[in-house]
């Protein structure tokens, strides 16, 4: 099977998205009688990516394809799983893919950073007119967003410490 966007262009997709969208789809199919046909649905077939990106990640990063081998078991019959398949297919088109993103722009990074840092002087400035307003002294704020700065070097500077002395890397690069 191979996946394409509404351009044409090849699309990529994790073969455990995939895979969920094809389990949920047999599992819907109903026997006569009622009830599901296919209630062990994860165990009837194998994915496989045959071509895409996810033939050249390393470990650890999510691996999508644009061509997926699926491997049924003979107790699905043909019938379900053209079934199965034409609903993943309306699935895949209507629904968008959320977990698929594994990367992101860096205008979002900095974007990012720039809103958190725009949150963090407007935290300091309202506690300096809270508290200055409070006690009537402006003094007193600026001395409140002193003592939690000071708070703050402290605590971080006591985990760099303990991170030193225990020789466990506070933050490794894996």
């Amino acid at each position: 099977m191979t996946f394409k966007t509404d351009k044409g262009t090849e699309a990529d997709i994790a073969t455990a998205t995939f895979g969920r969208y094809l389990q949920e789809q047999l599992a819907a199919i109903q026997k006569e009688g009622g009830g599901s046909k296919y209630s062990n649905a994860e165990s009837l077939f194998t994915l496989e990516g045959t071509r895409g990106k996810g033939m050249s990640v390393s470990e650890g990063k999510v691996k999508t394809f644009s061509a997926i081998r699926a491997r049924v078991l003979p107790a699905v019959s043909e019938a379900d799983l053209s079934t199965a398949l034409a609903a993943v297919q309306t699935t895949m088109k209507n629904t968008p893919i959320f977990d698929e993103v594994t990367t992101f722009e860096s205008s979002v990074a900095g974007e990012t950073k720039q809103s958190a840092v725009i949150a963090v002087i407007a935290a300091l400035l309202s506690i300096v007119a809270y508290v200055w307003f409070r006690f009537e002294n402006l003094v007193f704020g600026l001395a409140a967003v002193v003592a939690l700065a000071h708070d703050v070097l402290v605590s971080l500077g006591c985990v760099a410490l303990g991170a030193y002395l225990s020789a466990c890397p506070a933050s490794s690069g894996s």
